[in-house]
């Protein structure tokens, strides 16, 4: 008898602690791809001014240029509609993973 009750109350103390584990991964990953996402992360990078998508716009022209119509609304510097809607997002996700660890809700499970 002591043996099934001291196996259970170990089992569950290993669920507990793999639990806190995955979601401190998840929390950990959330803010990872977020500040991908900032205007000086690996993708929003791209959209600013010198990035990848932002010489296509350049090579192309005319309202696609960076300061053109189309063009400008990509750059959260410039205050597009695009770019800040990523900024927003990714402080958002950034924030919510840092409210997250500072505050963990209780994951333990009775039985």
């Amino acid at each position: 008898m002591l043996s099934a009750v001291t196996r259970r109350a170990f089992s569950s103390a290993t669920a507990v602690r793999a639990e806190r584990s995955m979601g401190k991964a998840v929390k950990d990953g959330v803010e990872n791809v977020a500040s991908k996402f900032q205007n000086t992360g690996s993708i929003g990078s791209k959209f600013e001014k010198g990035g990848d998508v932002a010489e296509v716009g350049e090579k192309v022209g005319g309202p696609f240029k960076s300061d053109g119509a189309i063009g400008k609304q990509f750059s959260a510097e410039e205050g597009g509609a695009v770019g800040g809607t990523g900024q927003a997002a990714a402080r958002s996700a950034k924030q919510a993973a840092q409210e997250s660890k500072e505050h963990p809700s209780d994951t333990t499970r009775r039985s």
